[in-house]
């Protein structure tokens, strides 16, 4: 049994993880958040930074913007720490330091303890932030090997506490499902 999981492991970590799978800006109808994802071109600039900080533009297609820009392997650019500079750190909102500690654990996925710290001083009110919340703390436990946790946590935070409407978030909670079902016990 313990081989089988360190195999399941390191395949996992060589092609896979809660944060490089759940890839959900196709479910936007924003024609911007679509673009950028569709792009191989994932670095942050003044237009994200504006489209991002534009409040007329709903929390979720902020957030799915950021799952836009997604992960890059090897990348030479930090989405988040240009975002942060763009913004007034010590006034962020919590939706600013969410939409943050998602970009920062889409830049480095291997070490996530910051934005684990950060995301879990914020309020999460609204269902993508709960979901955000929730895939950043699955995360944490998959890099620290607590598989057992990942999907009680997920059961728990989404759903067993999520009862949405919103297309778009019922099409998140499926896609983190259909993988995080491998860690159900």
């Amino acid at each position: 049994m313990t081989k089988l999981l360190v195999f399941f492991y390191v395949t996992t970590m060589v092609f896979d993880s809660p944060i490089t799978t759940v890839n959900f800006w196709e479910e936007s109808q924003n024609k911007y958040v679509c673009k950028t994802g569709s792009s191989n071109d994932r670095k942050i600039n003044q237009q994200l930074i504006s489209f991002l900080e534009n409040p007329t533009i709903s929390e979720i297609d902020k957030i799915s913007m950021a799952n836009a820009l997604s992960w890059k392997f090897k990348s030479s650019y930090n989405n988040a720490e240009a975002y942060k500079a763009s913004i007034q750190w010590q006034m962020a909102s919590d939706s600013q330091k969410i939409i943050y500690s998602y970009l920062l654990v889409n830049d480095n996925y291997l070490n996530v303890d910051k934005a684990y710290e950060i995301i879990n001083s914020t309020q999460s009110n609204t269902e993508i932030q709960k979901i955000i919340k929730t895939l950043i703390n699955i995360q944490h436990l998959f890099l620290n090997h607590e598989f057992e946790k990942i999907w009680p946590l997920f059961e728990k935070e989404i759903l067993l506490s999520i009862d949405s409407k919103e297309p778009q978030i019922i099409s998140i909670i499926n896609k983190m499902k259909e993988y995080l079902v491998l860690y159900k016990a």
